[in-house]
């Protein structure tokens, strides 16, 4: 039987097991509770242990797989200290197939660290934060691109945060060859996690809401040497001599219409070459949208339609060093 708890102490786990736990959050209105699947595995020593996190938006797939067949693929006593899983972070919003939660409406990845007297979603943030996450020295968290869209393989760290040197060199170690550097919005759970002093990245990888085994072998090739690189798993990660650093720029749609895009992620445009256009319904040019100076494409919104103010693109401007 599962044990439901209100936190986890990874350090009160015997050496050499493989435990689960449900994460117990709070009542919901037809009379369930929202618990969160958690698992540990606890390898020799309590020391470093290190998170993963999937599911924290709905319609994020690969993640969640991914942190489903790290747990199947390792041991624990081929660890050392605690390995702690959350692949379904979100479970009301994965159910639904949605980014935010649909009891609520809220982004769960907006509102850490929670509030245990706020709504559901606070409530749900609150409880991995504080219940799980807080103590950890690492947080990996597994995102990929939403139902409408796909990205380019990539990870992300704060640049601006005091973790910002371990978080950078993590993202380095973990094979990561694009590695976007901009400050995280507030209410990321990687955020307050660096703002805690806990160094963290939050990688992208897949999108449109689906499986992709390539996808899934990457996020774990990528986990691997990170559990190496902070000394959990025998063996040195393979070197990344070359990783590119980028800043960002999100495009969105000056006008409504059929949106038709000209680029897929990863294309390396110039300054001035078409990125996409919008059309009407009967199939005229109605915008254009060029590249404002040479960029990498970062992700693509996929879906035939957008309306003003959507997201169609999100662009990646070289940065020199980290």
């Amino acid at each position: 039987m599962i044990e439901a708890v209100r936190a986890i102490d990874p350090a009160r786990i015997a050496d050499t097991c493989d435990v689960r736990y449900d994460l117990d959050v709070a009542g919901m209105g037809d009379g369930t509770r929202l618990r969160v699947p958690v698992r540990v595995l606890a390898g020799a020593g309590t020391r470093p242990c290190v998170v993963v996190v999937a599911g924290i938006h709905g319609n994020e797939a690969d993640g969640v797989l991914a942190a489903y067949a790290l747990g199947a693929a390792l041991r624990p006593s081929e660890l050392r200290g605690r390995l702690v899983l959350i692949a379904v972070a979100n479970p009301s919003a994965l159910l639904a197939g949605e980014r935010k939660s649909p009891v609520d409406g809220e982004d769960l990845n907006r509102i850490f660290p929670g509030n245990k007297d706020g709504t559901i979603s606070n409530r749900l943030a609150e409880r991995l934060y504080h219940g799980v996450v807080a103590d950890a020295d690492f947080v990996a968290s597994l995102h990929g691109w939403s139902h409408w869209g796909a990205t380019f393989r990539h990870v992300e760290y704060d640049g601006s945060l005091p973790t910002a040197a371990a978080s950078r060199a993590a993202c380095v170690a973990s094979g990561f060859e694009a590695i976007c550097t901009d400050p995280w919005p507030k209410g990321l759970m990687v955020r307050v996690c660096a703002e805690a002093g806990i160094p963290a990245w939050e990688g992208e990888v897949g999108g449109g809401g689906s499986f992709n085994r390539e996808n899934v072998a990457y996020y774990m090739a990528r986990l691997r040497s990170l559990l190496q690189h902070v000394g959990m798993l025998a063996g040195r990660p393979p070197a990344n001599d070359n990783p590119r650093f980028f800043r960002h720029s999100d495009v969105s749609a000056p006008t409504g219409g059929v949106w038709r895009p000209a680029v897929a992620p990863g294309d390396r445009v110039a300054a001035g070459g078409t990125l996409g256009a919008l059309l009407t319904l009967h199939g005229d040019e109605v915008e254009t949208i060029v590249a404002p100076r040479d960029c990498v494409v970062a992700s693509v919104r996929t879906y035939i339609s957008a309306r003003p103010g959507d997201r169609v693109l999100r662009l990646f401007f070289a940065k020199d060093g980290p």
